[in-house]
């Protein structure tokens, strides 16, 4: 089984997807969500049958955390030998313990996907060097993705409703987390760098979104 950790606000009170292991890193002493933030993320990427869910909870009562507890989840993560790590967040700013996590992620051949704005200015960890930059896209349903090689992400995906619960970026990276994860499962062997180059292939969309012109 693919193991794809997921840093977010905890598991739904219930769920029907596999779930490998749960640790709380907000001394709680809970892994349960009481945000829906997370709920949202794993049920997106928990529906892939191949996929044993890790998850590393960091949000308590608000999405808001310190990069200490982050790089904390991941080297947890790492530890217990995940194949794919999904942060769908963003901090303004670098912080170094953060990016050296990151970086020992990436050093074990892990999959790094962060989610990053479709517009303004960068966020961390999305912009550190060989991370997955992952966002909403409007065009994409459910299953899809876009390739859009843009300045602010490498992929959009489906970014939920809003007024049905968490929406945007965030539900665009567990949107793109799903699809690699697919890839991964089918080809286990593929370097980062073919699995890529399959996502784009199998991409719905390439190149960002225009708008049109007014009349």
């Amino acid at each position: 089984m693919l193991k794809v950790g997921i840093i977010d606000s905890g598991l739904p009170a219930s769920y029907d997807f596999s779930v490998f292991a749960a640790q709380d890193f907000t001394s709680t002493s809970s892994t349960t969500d009481q945000l829906g933030h997370g709920t949202a993320i794993t049920n997106i990427i928990g529906c892939n049958t191949s996929v044993d869910v890790v998850c590393a909870r960091v949000f308590h009562d608000k999405l808001v955390c310190s990069p200490a507890q982050i790089a904390k989840a991941i080297q947890w993560l790492i530890s217990l030998e995940v194949n794919i790590i999904n942060m769908s967040f963003g901090l303004r700013n670098d912080r170094k313990v953060l990016r050296e996590c990151c970086e020992q992620a990436l050093a074990n051949n892990i999959i790094v996907v962060a989610a990053a704005p479709s517009q303004g200015e960068p966020v961390y960890p999305s912009n550190y060097n060989g991370i997955i930059r992952a966002t909403g896209d409007a065009r994409c349903k459910q299953d899809e993705i876009s390739w859009l090689n843009s300045k602010q992400a490498d992929f959009g995906g489906y970014s939920g409703t809003p007024h049905l619960g968490p929406a945007g970026a965030s539900i665009g990276c567990a949107s793109v987390t799903a699809a690699i994860s697919q890839v991964r499962a089918q080809y286990p062997y593929y370097s980062q760098e073919l699995l890529m180059q399959t996502l784009i292939q199998k991409s719905n969309y390439q190149g960002t979104q225009r708008k049109s012109l007014a009349r």
